[in-house]
């Protein structure tokens, strides 16, 4: 998944306004569910992804930097929002089909799922409220580049890999997608709580890329070691 590091700033926000940006992206990020979960009903009806091969990848990744764009664009506007809440219904139907293959494939596919789906739950909200209350500073500019840097490196295996079909590949990307997306809903929150990011909108979209990024991950990783073929 592609993540764009928030723009630099760490103009310190008062209290009131740190919380209203919290309190507002949370808000939004539960909203995002609504259009990720019908765009992953609809993505594993009709696969259609699946059938263009290669051509697949290239529209994916267009389609990431094309909505993505448009977020950032109209970040400051009630546009944002209606091109972030697009970008999750897009998100979710190229999930589909990893969940429409966890329930197809295995016996027991819906308890992968449901692990997979309680597990981000609990990482993120453990994250989340460590971060929130921690004194360590983990919104320090070098810190998100360094995680950005290995997302993107990530990314680049991933696309390499769709082409070679590794499984130890995809077990070491999985594993190291879970600690930097970790990383990053750390940094993301505590840039926030700190007064660093007062555009909740950029903040949900990023911290909405880690969140399915830890989801998807832990499907596969649970796919691999729990799944029980039909």
């Amino acid at each position: 998944m592609r993540y764009t590091l928030p723009a630099a700033g760490r103009a310190q926000l008062d209290v009131g306004t740190t919380n209203r940006v919290l309190r507002n992206t949370y808000t939004l990020l539960a909203i995002t569910l609504l259009p990720t979960i019908a765009g992953a009903y609809f993505g594993a009806l009709f696969p259609l992804m699946e059938k263009l091969g290669w051509i697949s990848i290239i529209v994916f990744i267009g389609a990431m930097f094309g909505i993505q764009a448009m977020v950032i664009k109209n970040r400051n506007s009630a546009k944002g929002i209606a091109w972030l809440l697009f970008f999750t219904l897009v998100m979710g139907y190229f999930t589909g089909p990893l969940v429409g293959y966890a329930l197809g494939s295995y016996s027991n596919g819906a308890e992968l799922v449901g692990l997979a789906i309680g597990g981000t739950a609990t990482m993120f909200f453990g994250l989340a409220g460590y971060a929130t209350v921690t004194k360590r500073d983990f919104s320090s500019i070098s810190f998100g580049k360094a995680l950005g840097m290995g997302m993107w490196m990530l990314f680049a295996i991933v696309i390499v890999n769709s082409f070679f079909q590794s499984s130890a590949i995809a077990l070491a990307v999985s594993s190291f997608v879970i600690v930097i997306s970790s990383g990053l809903i750390l940094f993301t929150i505590n840039r926030i709580v700190r007064g660093g990011e007062d555009n909740y909108i950029m903040a949900t979209m990023v911290l909405y890329i880690m969140v399915l990024n830890l989801f998807q991950s832990l499907l596969h990783l649970l796919m691999m070691f729990g799944g029980a073929r039909d």
